[in-house]
């Protein structure tokens, strides 16, 4: 199969075109190839008006693709990184780059058991951070004083009678709440080493919505330290 042509060269344009110069190169081609305007020629005989139909209609074809690819600012970065077999891979799903899927590309996600008491440290260095952002007065404690308190006032609480620095482990069962939220917790702290690579190529759309799925995520978040803090009930 004959390699397909640059499609800067298909158009006419410059690798430095602007979109506006790029869409005007694409009418242009347009005009002049369209089986209307090429049919009302004078030709000879039939065989050259149908040679010339032919020619027009590949000329079609390619500006089309051309366009379709220049005009897309996603497509466009991969072409010119990866040329041809770049925008393959992102037709059928995979990254322009390697080839391989999004999935490939990410890795297999290593799952890890968590604890509760890891669950509610998270949450108090949250916390701590929140803290600190507002200003909030100290209350003459360490970062480690402070949590390691609140861990015993946990487990005072619960009447375990356990005053070892070191609580029990336990392993909560598949699918709690617990482990939903380190798995969700995991799978974007993979997908943001990903995504500093630059390796994996995802639409505008996808990284918008997934961005308002975050913000929502930590407007949720927020919530609930604020109604830790005030002593309300833990979800």
């Amino acid at each position: 199969m004959a390699e397909k042509e640059d499609f800067y060269k298909v158009l006419g344009v410059a690798k430095t075109a602007t979109a506006e110069q790029i869409k005007a190169a694409h009418k242009s081609i347009m005009m002049k190839n369209h089986p209307d305007m090429v049919k009302n020629r004078k030709y000879p005989d039939d065989a050259a008006k149908q040679k010339a139909l032919d020619d027009a209609s590949a000329i079609f074809k390619a500006a089309t693709e051309a366009e379709g690819v220049l005009s897309d600012p996603l497509k466009r970065e991969t072409y010119d990184r990866y040329g041809h077999k770049g925008i393959e891979n992102l037709n059928v799903g995979k990254s322009g780059a390697s080839g391989q899927s999004y999935e490939q590309v990410a890795g297999p996600v290593v799952r890890k058991s968590y604890t509760e008491e890891d669950t509610l440290s998270f949450f108090e260095k949250r916390a701590e951070r929140t803290r600190a952002e507002e200003g909030t007065p100290g209350d003459g404690m360490t970062t480690e004083q402070r949590r390691e308190k609140a861990r015993q006032d946990r487990i005072a609480k619960r009447g375990t009678g356990n005053s070892s620095s070191t609580p029990a482990t336990t392993v909560p069962t598949p699918g709690s709440a617990i482990n939903v939220f380190h798995d969700v917790a995991t799978k974007v702290s993979d997908v943001a080493d990903k995504l500093k690579t630059g390796d994996v190529a995802v639409p505008l759309a996808d990284l918008e919505e997934f961005r308002a799925s975050l913000t929502k995520l930590e407007n949720v978040v927020d919530q609930q330290i604020a109604r830790a803090k005030r002593g309300g009930p833990r979800p």
